[in-house]
């Protein structure tokens, strides 16, 4: 036997005694259009936010092409109406609006139809003001992302 290799005993016991983090990966959606100026914030900061929280698996999406969540997913959003990034928990805090055309079907018509015909369960949206500056974005996201966290 090799004198520089621990022996077998030990090597053993230190693979049964690691620690593995099992927890789930938290899949965080962004969404937005990069052609509409004030709905573009969230997806021009997942460069930063990948940088900033490297265990969470942030991801672009578009909610038009078959997107569904999964149960306590986060979703990050330009939202109408708000003057502060704002956490969501409920879909009824969103105003419902008639569908005049398919342009006008958005992020909270297709997660309101999702729900309506349970394909989901619970979730979170972090909402972005749309005149927001970029690094006032990234702070609000990232103090609500840390709350979540340690909420967790």
């Amino acid at each position: 036997m090799d004198s520089t290799q621990p022996p077998l005993k030990t090597e053993v016991e230190f693979y049964v005694n690691l620690k593995f983090d099992k927890s789930p990966v938290m899949k965080i959606y962004v969404t937005g259009n990069l052609l509409i100026k004030n709905d573009n914030l969230p997806l021009k900061l997942i460069p930063q936010l990948k940088k900033a929280f490297p265990k969470y698996e942030i991801l672009e999406i578009d909610p038009n092409e078959d997107f569904i969540p999964e149960e306590n997913s986060i979703i990050i959003d330009t939202v109408v109406g708000i003057d502060q990034v704002t956490l969501f928990t409920d879909l009824d805090h969103f105003a419902d609006h008639k569908l005049i055309s398919p342009h006008n079907y958005d992020l909270g018509l297709h997660l309101k139809l999702l729900k309506k015909i349970g394909k989901i369960g619970k979730l979170k949206i972090i909402g972005v003001p749309q005149t927001c500056s970029k690094i006032h974005a990234f702070k609000g996201i990232a103090k609500t992302l840390k709350i979540l966290k340690s909420k967790a």
